[in-house]
């Protein structure tokens, strides 16, 4: 049924986990019998020159000659400049360059010394500073300004600063936001970090903070504010360069470089299109203030500026082959292709291949790149083949099927035979192995649950206890069985928590205390030893992202296992049938209330007000309908009116939710045909078959316009203005009837 497919950020082609799956899923969507009655549209800003583009194109076009539509065409102006401190006259300089010329702001920062003493510190005095002091300069000015950190760990000290400089005075309160703009925002973010965390501070102060860290709800509702122009200043990590729908006036670099290297080009390209707001500003202004190291900032900074390559579009599968041999190769060291493909046929060839001779900085490196390198390719193989049943003698001859045609492919046709033979060797001999090492069923199991081959082995092996477990924490937290559910949480956990990828970067030594509290509805801010940021990143990684991911591994492998005879059968295995998967939503909200959960997930922001007004109204519905129904209830209503409840801090939430368009009172949308009287201007119809648009809400509700905007006349019907689904037409030619379908919720027409 979709007849388009859309690839926002569709340059995403390379070596990480996600690129590679993307690779080939693509691949897999193109390889469909039905692909010729299916569009994609891939869009991007960063696309490369050159033959990466012509392969890619080709591939997602099958080769069209006008597949490819590239417009240089932006809405604003880029200009580029710096803000270079002198350390001897304590002022900064703006310099900027328009065109050939190069005008200048002698004053443009000041320093202020820090209290009345004559020996008295002069800021800015660090790189830090003199950012901040250009952010409030351009913000003065009437600017919004972003400022870009290369690392995520460099933000909250930044934000930190902030309120430091803002307390001694240094800073002036130009920014301050209306207190009713940012109340809701306020409410999440005392609720997860506490009101007098440094994030919630600048909030105040209308600064936002925002990297990959922060809570969904509260990142959501930062996110609303930007959009709605309520925060004029940003501080963001790489995140910015990652998909945030984010722009400002004036954009600002903290740093260049990442763990001693210069940030990618393609990455400053993606950022640097940040600055400027598409049809507000004429002109974009970036800058990168220099406090210290001049020469040395100043030269990386020209070369990104001027430099012409962007993203790096090499196939991913093609790289992570290439990455896999060569460091074979380099291990046996040889480039004998025939001497590396019979190493690799050996099972032992896919251990980690350690290279003599290498930095130990960059060995560690490889060595945790080798497995996650190994995984995306069995997966990338997995999602190429799907779960087709391919026989061993068949492997290989599918593999040429399933990448006739790839980018993998297309690339390759432009190496050495040398390269094309190596790599396409190496794949079909790690297949060949995966083959040789599973059963159908496994590789099934692995392929649903998103694992390679290593990662399915060890599945395999803990299996029955996993699946022992998370069937007993679905049963006990369908049952209202707490200390039950935790226990059986806790024990999934500690045998998943041993499988990688499953398993998180750190965990405190007392993480299980964590948990229990988590599932509990313990607040946040009583988690761990007062420091919210390191009790909300253990909440992120491992409770909300690692642990829901190994429980729905191992509940999609136990389908792929499960008998498909007799459903009643008492000899089956029950999980398939009988998981609810509310453990694994207990796990992602932090609460072991069903209703509390469903309200989580239908978009109330505050975790502690849902479990409130669970408990307070003894709630007991398990599904949307059941929500909406105790929406609507008397009990609901009546408690609504209560401007302490669910909670004190999270009235105002609630109020948002339960609102008639609010995320509480999202109905099911459905496809309905109309057909209504017409008014034609000048009395003459449109001919049979003509695209129409029909404007479904607002002043204009009922407004007919031709595909390219002229108005040509109305559907004489009473719309609602607050409709917020898509209604189409299509002209009949008759002049007084017009039908037409509108997709949405049941409010078109006013009641």
């Amino acid at each position: 049924d979709v007849g388009l497919v859309v690839l926002d950020e569709g340059h995403m082609i390379g070596l990480g986990e996600r690129e590679v799956r993307y690779e080939a899923q693509i691949q897999r969507l193109l390889r469909r019998p039905d692909s010729a009655s299916r569009r994609i549209v891939c869009l991007s800003a960063i696309l490369p020159d050159g033959d990466q583009l012509a392969d890619f194109t080709d591939w997602l076009t099958a080769d069209r000659p006008d597949g490819l539509i590239k417009n240089g065409w932006r809405p604003t102006r880029l200009r580029f400049g710096e803000v270079d401190w002198n350390p001897a006259t304590k002022v900064a300089q703006l310099n900027v360059v328009v065109g050939d010329e190069h005008p200048f702001i002698p004053k443009f920062v000041v320093g202020k010394r820090t209290s009345n003493r004559a020996n008295a510190a002069i800021v800015p005095g660090s790189q830090t500073d003199l950012c901040i002091f250009t952010a409030w300069r351009l913000i003065e000015d009437g600017q919004s300004v972003l400022v870009f950190c290369p690392i995520r760990v460099s933000v909250m000290p930044f934000a930190k600063r902030i309120i430091e400089l803002s307390n001694k005075g240094l800073l002036p309160p130009i920014t301050t936001p209306p207190a009713a703009a940012i109340a809701s925002a306020l409410a999440v973010g005392a609720e997860w970090f506490g009101p007098d965390h440094e994030i919630v501070k600048c909030l105040r102060m209308g600064v936002a903070v925002h990297h990959g860290e922060l809570p969904t709800q509260f990142r959501k509702e930062v996110e609303r504010l930007l959009r709605e122009g309520i925060l004029k200043l940003t501080v963001s990590s790489p995140t910015l360069a990652q998909g945030l729908n984010l722009a400002a006036t004036s954009l600002i670099f903290h740093g260049h470089f990442r763990h001693g290297e210069a940030i990618d080009e393609s990455e400053f390209r993606n950022v640097v299109g940040r600055a400027g707001r598409a049809y507000v500003d004429i002109e974009g202004l970036v800058l990168y203030p220099m406090f210290d190291d001049h020469n040395k900032r100043r030269d990386a900074w020209k070369g990104l500026i001027r430099g012409d390559k962007q993203r790096e579009m090499e196939s991913g599968i093609f790289r992570l082959l290439y990455w896999l041999l060569d460091r074979m190769a380099k291990k046996l060291g040889t480039r004998d292709v025939d001497v590396l493909l019979a190493y690799v046929a050996g099972q032992g060839a896919w251990s980690f291949a350690a290279v003599p001779g290498e930095g130990r900085r960059f060995a560690e490196a490889s060595a945790d790149n080798w497995p996650r390198h190994l995984t995306s390719l069995d997966t990338a193989i997995f999602s190429l083949l799907g779960d087709a049943q391919v026989a061993d003698e068949e492997l290989e001859s599918k593999i040429d099927e399933v990448l006739t045609s790839s980018l993998l492919m297309r690339r390759l046709a432009r190496k050495s035979e040398g390269v094309q033979k190596a790599l396409l060797s190496g794949l079909k001999a790690r297949a060949k192995l995966i083959w040789t090492s599973s059963t159908a069923a496994q590789r099934r199991g692995y392929f649903l649950a998103g694992v390679g081959l290593e990662t399915g082995r060890k599945l395999d092996e803990k299996a029955d206890e996993l699946e022992f477990w998370l069937l007993s924490a679905d049963s006990a937290v369908d049952g209202g069985e707490a200390d039950e559910a935790v226990q059986a949480i806790v024990t999934f956990a500690e045998i998943a928590f041993e499988i990688p990828p499953f398993k998180p970067k750190s965990l405190p030594l007392d993480w299980r205390k964590f948990l229990d509290q988590w599932l509990r509805g313990a607040p946040v801010t009583e988690l761990g030893d007062n420091n919210a940021d390191d009790a909300i990143s253990l909440i992120e990684h491992a409770f909300v992202y690692n642990l829901p991911w190994a429980m729905e591994a191992v509940r999609v492998r136990a389908q792929a296992h499960a008998p498909v005879d007799d459903p009643f059968d008492v000899g089956i295995d029950l999980l398939p049938n009988l998981g609810s998967g509310s453990a694994v939503a207990a796990v992602e909200t932090g609460t072991l209330s069903i209703p509390a959960t469903l309200l989580i997930k239908a978009g109330f922001a505050s975790r502690l007000g849902a479990i409130s007004a669970a408990v307070s109204t003894a709630a007991d519905f398990d599904d949307a309908r059941g929500l909406r129904a105790w929406l609507a209830s008397d009990t609901v209503l009546a408690w609504s009116t209560t401007p302490t409840w669910p909670t004190e801090n999270s009235h105002e939430l609630w109020k948002e939710f339960a609102a008639p368009h609010g995320a509480g009172n999202v109905a099911p949308w459905t496809t309905t045909g109309y057909t209504g009287p017409v008014q034609w201007n000048g009395g003459v119809p449109m001919p049979p078959g003509m695209p129409l648009r029909i404007v479904g809400s607002g002043p204009n509700a009922g407004v007919i316009y031709s595909s390219d905007y002229r108005e040509l006349g109305s559907v004489r019907y009473p719309f609602s203005q607050t409709a917020i689904g898509l209604t189409v037409a299509t002209s009949n030619g008759s002049a007084d009837q017009i039908s037409f379908e509108y997709t949405g919720p049941n409010d078109l027409i006013q009641s």
